[in-house]
């Protein structure tokens, strides 16, 4: 998936007026993602859509992970993705219901993954493996032992 936002443009404009408006880009294989986003009260609501979208191999992503926040930058994510093969059958589900975004990103909660013919799990948002995130860490490291 990060690959896919990665194709957004709108998203990753400067400031927060600048991030509203619609945009839809292909995946490399198939299908579409969708991104709207709008002001909601006192806050944003950003809607990503994906619709039989693959960048990639045999994975197929359909669903949605969509945020909220209010002006202070903090909210949650919501939503469900289904991952699939190219045969329909199911690889698993995400759903985005207890992430918490911090600052205008993922900060707290975490995910609930549930793979093909097992029971769903909690994986916590600072569990995941995030190649976006690697300057955050590595400026955030204490070397001067």
């Amino acid at each position: 998936m990060f690959r896919s936002q990665e194709k957004l443009t709108i998203m990753h404009k400067k400031g927060n007026i600048p991030k509203l408006g619609k945009e839809t880009i292909k995946g490399d294989l198939s299908g579409t993602l969708m991104y709207h986003a709008k002001i909601k009260g006192f806050g944003g609501d950003v809607k990503m859509i994906y619709k039989n979208y693959s960048d990639y191999g045999n994975i197929i992503i359909n669903g949605e992970t969509n945020t909220t926040a209010k002006m202070n930058m903090r909210g949650h994510m919501y939503g469900t993705a289904k991952v699939t093969d190219r045969k329909g059958n199911l690889l698993a589900t995400i759903k985005y219901d207890e992430l918490q975004i911090i600052h205008g990103v993922d900060g707290g909660g975490g995910y609930w993954v549930q793979l093909a013919g097992k029971e769903p799990e909690f994986v916590g948002w600072n569990e995941i493996d995030r190649p976006d995130r690697e300057e955050e860490i590595i400026e955030g490291e204490d070397d001067s032992e």
